[in-house]
């Protein structure tokens, strides 16, 4: 049998005793009345098919069979209606009643699990394109669900057990309270806050699964959550939940008519079964939580935490209930929309495996430990992470008062005052919000009311309270904590300003921490080392000397004002090191000044977050480059990087004479400065035009190097020119960036006050053209490879003289070979003939 409704819709409704209207739909002795709007926005259409097994001793298809597909469904709640269907779900639809016609002793049968089990009911909807938006109290949209493709398959077997699989490929919920609002004036733009991550390896994957098996003596949940991003917008969650946690209106009890007598609709009695044992198992595969630092901002920074979840909790198993496993667990920052180009790690992937475990000691107490293990704990932590984790706590009130706001707006002033005196009479808050509603802002009456229609919450708390219950809610505490691993390594990062390198890291080895919550006490035991990062060497040097240690803490009473104290012993049988070098202080004086000059800096951001632009330097970080190479050769050049062996697949890069380029030996990845604990040598080799390839030279470490180099009789360039040396110049520029200069081994430097003409001729030794540079005051010039053997003749610029009259170049070369040992100096006086007749007479 087939069923197909088309043009579906779904109104809400009042219950009449007498119909008023032509429009209302009588149903028997109750009538009920057409109120208020449609709850969808355009029809929906349902189908059905329904199949019966006609054999009752073959079992081959299930007795009963329903499937259908509901489509194209678009419903719009506001609170009443909200409330409206909370209430059927809860006092209709979900409301547990016994079978009235099923006898007590047929619920008594044991079931032969020998048997041969069939499908009794099969049930199987299929949604598509359902979506549901919540409307708050005030008319603005607040969010919308969308089902794109889900299925929901209920089985009931005959040996009266069940299973319940929802099935959703994907969903969808999206933030709507700024949709009809222009960009730029909304307080969050990531309207997404529940989507599946899209990945090109993955096609149509299960996006949340829900599975219930309920057997006779089992109940297991299995909840599946896999590729979804969660949004932490904390004024959207903090107005959901308000939302979602609104309890029905309380209502008149009904009075019915049985046998002739007058009876009011209670609770029904609860029959006194035997608790089935429970089971819930939580996996949540490769999917983040998110959190950013402005939500107002597109190019926000955010954190993301991801990783793969496992959890698994037995309330019947007493000496393990609950266990928690995290399986690659990371969490690093980013701009959204480019994490793989921008993300930084700050907690490198970690397993971290948890789980409560009840022990029962030899006075008969039953001691619970949270016991916590994981192999190695990386934490990689900046000065912008720092200063971002800091806008983000303090955005967090702002957050939760926005979405709180509304209270204030609609209420008059003393509302939440009234709000507090009527919870101290132990009555929750929500009955105390509707009893003011009720009774138009009236203390009193509103209290009156709460007597007549409200339980106090003590009293409820009282009754649900049982010792089963107390149980089940102790599960979950524990009162020692037990924490074991291999290590834990903070590292700390100088990125402020123009750097990104590390600063320190501090390691603890071999860490056993022990905790006892109840007397608030505990031992730790670990093995402690530090080590700072030296820019001039670019190594780790130690600052603390592996040192073995034990931490005892303890509550005791003091003689002083305060009643308790804690204190503190520290042992240890080895001697405490410390390294203090000089670097070492240079370094923290410069990271000193560095992060207090930016962070006392006042930022001129308002303005431009108010236009809904980013200020400047907000969209990223900048990339931080370690080297650059400068070109003074005077000629072009090629370089390439070697790491390790030199290898002669090179990859060669030109730079132009005077260019200055920033290179790096590795790519910034996730992992930040994880290649700094590798002992590998970052070399360069360089090759001149016209000149051989020299040997590769480290530059790793501050300091200048030299090769020699022949001309390259293949180019033709220089044929006849002697060997000539090259000299690297590895010199710290800022704080941590590193500029290797390529130049020759001959400098002019001119101590003069004012500027020199220099001539460069090497006639003697090869076929060119003369080369005339000028030297300003107090400045060196680097003569270029190609002349670095030539004659230097010098005259002075715009020396004082008449205007039009010029000094001519000294009568003889200077002679620089005649010095042969270093930190020599010799002194020639050259004569520069003027064509006034004065000369110029300088020392060299």
């Amino acid at each position: 049998m087939t069923i197909e409704l088309e043009s579906m819709d779904l109104f809400p409704g009042i219950r009449h005793t007498e119909s008023k209207s032509y429009s209302d739909i009588e149903l028997g002795s109750y009538c009920v009345e057409r109120k208020g709007s449609s709850l969808l926005t355009e029809t929906c259409h349902l189908r059905i098919h329904v199949e019966r097994n006609l054999m009752p001793l073959r079992h081959l298809v299930p007795d009963l069979s329903i499937q259908g597909t509901l489509s194209t469904l678009a419903a719009t709640l506001s609170l009443e209606d909200y409330k409206m269907l909370n209430g059927i779900l809860l006092y209709n639809i979900g409301e547990c009643l016994d079978d009235l016609n099923l006898p007590q002793e047929i619920t008594n049968i044991d079931v032969d699990e020998a048997a041969d089990v069939w499908t009794v009911t099969y049930m199987n909807f299929e949604l598509v394109d359902v979506s549901v938006r919540l409307i708050p109290s005030k008319g603005t949209p607040l969010t919308c669900i969308n089902f794109i493709k889900s299925r929901l398959i209920v089985e009931n077997f005959s040996n009266k057990t069940q299973d319940i699989d929802l099935i959703s490929q994907e969903i969808l919920i999206t933030d709507t309270r700024f949709s009809d609002e222009p960009a730029n004036k909304r307080s969050n733009v990531f309207t997404n806050i529940l989507q599946p991550i899209y990945s090109e390896n993955v096609v149509d994957s299960v996006q949340a699964q829900v599975h219930h098996r309920k057997r006779l003596d089992l109940s297991k949940f299995t909840i599946l959550l896999n590729n979804m991003r969660l949004m932490a917008i904390l004024d959207w969650w903090e107005s959901v939940q308000e939302f979602i946690m609104t309890k029905p209106d309380v209502l008149i009890p009904v009075l019915v008519s049985m046998n002739n007598q007058m009876h009011s609709v209670t609770e029904p009695s609860s029959r006194n079964d035997v608790e089935v044992p429970f089971e819930l198992k939580l996996n949540i595969t490769d999917s983040e939580i998110v959190v950013v630092e402005d939500s107002s901002q597109w190019d926000s920074n955010a954190v993301i935490l991801k990783s793969t979840t496992v959890v698994t909790y037995r309330p019947i198993e007493i000496d393990k209930p609950i266990s928690c496993n995290l399986n690659h667990c990371e969490m690093f920052s980013c701009l959204l929309g480019m994490e793989d180009e921008t993300a930084l790690s700050i907690i490198d992937p970690v397993t971290i495996n948890m789980e409560i475990v009840c022990i029962q000691n030899s006075e008969g107490t039953i001691n619970k430990i949270l016991k916590i293990q994981m192999v190695h704990l990386s934490l990689r932590l900046s000065y912008n992470d720092m200063k971002m984790f800091s806008q983000m706590l303090q955005s967090l009130p702002k957050q939760t008062q926005a979405a709180k706001k509304h209270v204030s707006l609609e209420h008059p002033v003393n509302f939440q005052n009234q709000l507090e005196q009527l919870k101290a009479l132990g009555f929750r808050m929500e009955d105390c919000y509707k009893a003011l509603n009720q009774c138009g802002g009236q203390l009193d009456d509103a209290a009156l009311w709460l007597t007549q229609n409200a339980t106090p919450a003590s009293y409820k708390s009282s009754l649900v309270n049982s010792p089963t219950q107390e149980g089940a809610q102790s599960i979950f505490s524990f009162n020692n904590l037990e924490v074991q691993t291999d290590g834990v390594s903070i590292c700390v990062i100088d990125d402020c300003g123009d750097v990104d390198v590390p600063f320190m890291e501090f390691l603890l080895t071999d860490l056993k921490l022990n905790h006892d919550m109840d007397i608030i006490s505990g031992t730790a035991r670990a093995v402690l080392a530090a080590h700072y990062y030296n820019r001039l060497l670019s190594g780790w040097e130690p600052f603390v000397e592996p040192w073995s240690f034990t931490v005892c803490w303890d509550h005791c009473v003091s003689s002083s004002l305060t009643k308790s104290r804690m204190e503190w012993h520290i042992a240890s049988v080895d001697a405490l090191n410390f390294n203090v070098t000089g670097s070492l202080v240079e370094l923290y004086r410069t990271v000193k000044d560095s992060w207090t000059q930016d962070y006392y800096t006042p930022k001129e951001i308002l303005h431009n977050r108010s236009e809904g632009k980013s200020p400047p330097g907000y969209r990223r970080r900048s990339p931080f480059v370690p080297f650059a190479l400068r070109n003074d050769t005077g000629a072009v050049l090629w370089y390439a990087t070697i790491i390790g062996i030199p290898d002669e697949d090179l990859h060669w890069i030109l730079v132009e004479p005077g260019a200055t380029v920033p290179f790096s030996f590795h790519e910034q990845g996730k992992l930040r400065h994880i290649e700094t604990h590798n002992l590998k040598t970052h070399q360069i080799t360089i090759r001149v035009d016209g000149w051989c390839r020299i040997s590769p030279v480290s530059v790793d470490k501050v300091g200048i190097y030299f090769r020699q180099t022949s001309c390259d009789l293949s180019s033709g360039n220089s044929e006849g020119l002697p060997q000539a040396r090259i000299v690297l110049e590895v010199t710290l520029e800022g704080s941590a960036r590193k500029v290797v200069t390529v130049r020759s081994a001959l400098q002019i430097k001119n101590h003069l006050n004012h500027t020199v003409e220099v001539k460069l001729d090497h006639a003697h030794l090869y076929k060119g053209t003369a080369l005339h540079l000028t030297i300003t005051p107090e400045s060196t010039l680097s003569v270029p490879l190609m002349y670095a053997m030539a004659k230097i003749w010098t005259r002075p610029l715009k020396f004082n003289g008449p205007a039009g009259h010029y000094h001519t170049f000294c009568t003889k070369p200077l002679d620089w070979h005649c010095v042969n040992q270093p930190g020599e100096v010799i002194h020639e006086s050259k004569l520069c003939p003027s064509s006034w007749g004065q000369s110029y007479r300088s020392v060299h």
